[in-house]
């Protein structure tokens, strides 16, 4: 199983994560900290640190979405029950391009037309 075909499954969720990390952090930190001097802009903190929390959460459950959607991928990938590359027999993405739909290898990145 190729690292670099793991790594481009998995990309996502982990962007996912990562955003969800640092959103809290922004949201519920910086943007308060930020706004904290002005009376005007004092209910956008507020606002920023209320929904801190709940932009995290829903960036987490996509991220655990797309994981375990991927997971499922690479399980039936790997049993043999979905469609392989034509050259290194890795995970393929079905994509829609200029010309039509085609093949997209997560593994050794090649394209095959359908």
């Amino acid at each position: 199983m190729s690292n670099r075909m793991l790594f481009r499954l998995f990309d996502f969720p982990i962007l996912l994560l990562v955003l969800a990390i640092v959103g809290l952090h922004f949201l519920g930190d910086l943007v308060p900290n930020w706004f904290s001097g002005s009376a005007v802009l004092e209910g956008l903190a507020n606002g920023s640190r209320a929904a801190a929390p709940w932009v995290a959460s829903a960036l987490m459950l996509a991220s655990f979405f797309f994981f375990t959607v991927n997971c499922h991928r690479l399980w039936r990938w790997n049993q043999g029950n979905s469609d392989c590359c034509f050259v290194c027999g890795g995970i393929v993405d079905h994509k829609h391009g200029r010309y039509g739909p085609y093949k997209h290898c997560l593994a050794c990145g090649k394209n095959q037309k359908n």
